[in-house]
């Protein structure tokens, strides 16, 4: 298949990167050439799938959430990159979720994280935006992820009826709640 686009000379901070939809961004990413910036909490994925790429993934451990992690990690990114993008404008694409626009069954605090990103995303589109930054978010719906899996197999919260094709996927899922005895 022929490629539409280049990504030879971008450098793109994933995080999230060692599976799920990080990591077929990060990959599809590297595909088209990009130095990326994979962050992941897990270590034995993101090292394995960084030594795949033949340098162009950095694997950063550690938890976003950490404000000394995330010093640390852009500060040895500047070193070992130099200060390319700085002068230059860029984009920041938050992944969020219909969760966040529409609520979701028994996953308030997923609905609720996924909401505030949005709100973060639009402050950021306004703040940035004089800086040549573009601040967008993309939303899926129902993706397959191990984090899905695991939720829609659960007993208890909802019920899901999951068909699979004949690789083992997800082909189509209907959710409803749990009634609750009273």
């Amino acid at each position: 298949m022929q490629e539409v686009m280049s990504l030879e000379g971008k450098t793109i901070v994933v995080t999230g990167a060692a599976q799920g939809i990080g990591a077929a961004i990060a990959n599809l990413a590297v595909a088209l050439g990009a130095r990326v910036i994979g962050i992941d909490l897990n270590s034995d994925k993101l090292n394995a799938f960084a030594a795949a790429t033949n340098g162009q993934l950095l694997p950063y451990v550690g938890n976003v959430a950490d404000p000394k992690f995330t010093e640390d990690t852009v500060r040895d990114v500047m070193a070992r990159i130099g200060k390319a993008g700085r002068a230059s404008p860029g984009s920041i694409v938050n992944i969020s979720s219909d969760a966040g626009r529409a609520g979701s069954i028994g996953q308030i605090n997923y609905a609720a994280a996924k909401s505030g990103l949005l709100g973060m995303t639009m402050s950021a589109a306004r703040e940035w935006s004089k800086f040549g930054v573009r601040t967008n978010s993309v939303c899926f719906g129902v993706v397959e992820t191990p984090m899905v899996v695991s939720y829609l197999t659960r007993d208890g919260v909802v019920q899901a009826s999951l068909n699979f094709d004949e690789n083992g996927k997800i082909k189509t899922c209907r959710c409803r709640p749990v009634d609750a005895k009273r």
